[in-house]
């Protein structure tokens, strides 16, 4: 139901993760009013190291799943080699951004969130 969905797949154990994750946090605290969500998927197996990962990163408002006994096919579906990966969903799931960073997130969300703000002012008129 969210306009936006930030599709983020990440490893406890990877430094870049641990990098990266704190400035995904602060994307996603900037949208989250405006209804984004972001739906993060560990890509490891060991389910300690997830949640504290979680609790680690103010992450617990985020949907935070896990293939804890690896069936899932996730890694081929996304093309998942390394992490972090990032794809930006639109409201139809349709991926707009694809292997992008917090700074390319928060830009295309800002673009896509003015043009969505003027296109409402324009059909208000």
């Amino acid at each position: 139901e969210a306009p936006y969905t930030i599709l983020y797949f990440f490893d406890p154990d990877c430094g870049h993760c641990q990098d990266v994750t704190p400035k995904m946090v602060d994307v996603y605290k900037k949208y989250k009013d405006d209804g984004v969500k972001v739906f993060a998927v560990n890509t490891q197996v060991e389910e300690k190291k997830w949640r504290n990962f979680i609790k680690d990163y103010n992450m617990e408002d985020w949907i935070n799943v896990a293939d804890l006994r690896a069936r899932s096919n996730f890694r081929d579906s996304y093309d998942i080699r390394s992490t972090p990966k990032t794809f930006l969903l639109d409201e139809d799931k349709t991926i707009i951004g694809k292997r992008i960073g917090p700074k390319q997130v928060d830009k295309l969300l800002s673009k896509k969130l003015d043009d969505q703000a003027a296109k409402t002012k324009k059909s208000d008129k």
